[in-house]
């Protein structure tokens, strides 16, 4: 069986001959390694694949196909102010609103999301204003590629966004 026959049986819950499926899922290790420049010699310019195929794993490739189509009095303005803090700002006609990710432990670790889009009955108006003006387009480019790139050493997850509802709870909205 290959990595990729093998891992789709465990899923349909079918025989696989015995074997286990090992998909490592470390992506934040790798990215911090990387950034300070802590990665292991033997897997520095190897791509994420590359270091599962090297280590016995299986792939496990994320992709998405949605694109969002925004009207075009909206603009995203990504950066990073003076204390490492990133923030994303959304602009509007009719107003702006932003959010904010602050480093945990160090530049290269990961953030906290400190500061929600939505924070008051204005900014709730604005981002309902973005909501109502955007829509999703197919783009399965990204999804061949990693189709491409994973082989039969794995599968490919396809990625979306929440559904709108748990995109609002969950990290549009701030509760506290």
């Amino acid at each position: 069986m290959t990595k990729r026959q093998l891992f789709l049986a465990a899923m349909l819950r079918m025989p696989t001959d015995g074997e286990l499926v090992w998909a490592p899922n470390f992506d934040y290790w790798l990215d911090v390694n990387r950034a300070q420049g802590t990665l292991p010699e033997k897997y520095i310019n190897k791509s994420r694949n590359d270091i599962v195929r090297a280590v016995g794993g299986s792939i496990w490739n994320r992709a998405y196909a949605l694109d969002w189509q925004y009207d075009p009095s909206i603009r995203h303005i990504w950066g990073e102010r003076l204390n490492g803090v990133h923030y994303h700002e959304i602009t509007t006609k009719i107003g702006s609103i932003y959010e904010e990710y602050t480093p945990t432990e160090s530049e290269h670790s990961s953030y906290a999301h400190t500061k929600h889009f939505i924070t008051d009955r204005e900014s709730l108006r604005i981002m309902t204003y973005i909501t109502e003006s955007s829509q999703p387009a197919i783009n399965f480019d990204a999804t061949y590629k990693a189709i491409e790139e994973t082989g039969e050493d794995g599968i490919v997850l396809h990625q979306v966004f929440c559904v709108p509802l748990v995109q609002f709870a969950k990290t549009d909205f701030d509760i506290s």
